[in-house]
């Protein structure tokens, strides 16, 4: 899987090429000095897996989604998050998730799941007559078929993503070349 900044290797995102045209993400490289930009490595890590709707990380909570990214991908290193890494996160949300219908409706839906948690982890259970356990195992039905409509659309934008990388410069791929193999 693969969208238009980062390329996915061996499950961690790798700068693309193409991502360095945005002024943001050229800062983010320019700023790592390192000779095989290790640090910069890290921070896109962060980036894709704080933003980005179908990473390891997206069905966690929004907020401790965050705070787990920035312990995994920063201060396990002892890496800080500052201006220049901020305007790349923020650059990179508008881009691939604020201005993709797809990832935006994910990331939707992926709230309103955690919202549902949430409530179901509060819910007090009243048993008997007037009770709400009825109307609570209907929910949960409710909510398990949510899932499976997520993961469904989460697998679709997985696989557009990857037919995009694929297909280059309106070129179809051929049948014949190696990397559309």
């Amino acid at each position: 899987m693969a969208d238009g900044f980062f390329d996915i290797v061996k499950g961690e995102p790798r700068l693309r090429a193409e991502a360095l045209l945005i002024p943001e993400m050229y800062a983010l490289w320019k700023q790592d000095k390192t000779a095989d930009k290790e640090i910069v490595t890290y921070k896109v890590s962060y980036i894709y897996h704080a933003i980005n709707p179908i990473s390891a990380y997206a069905k966690m909570d929004p907020k401790k989604r965050d705070i787990q990214v920035i312990e995994d991908m920063l201060t396990k290193r002892k890496l800080s998050i500052d201006p220049i890494l901020i305007a790349a996160r923020d650059k990179y949300k508008f881009l691939v998730v604020d201005c993709d219908m797809s990832a935006s409706s994910l990331e939707a839906m992926d709230i309103l799941i955690n919202k549902i948690n949430a409530f179901f982890k509060e819910v007090e259970i009243l048993d008997g007559k007037g009770g709400n356990l009825g109307g609570l195992v209907s929910s949960a039905k409710q909510l398990r078929e949510l899932h499976a409509i997520r993961d469904a659309f989460k697998k679709q934008i997985e696989e557009g993503y990857d037919s995009a990388v694929k297909t280059k410069r309106n070129i179809e791929p051929n049948m014949f070349d190696e990397e559309y193999n």
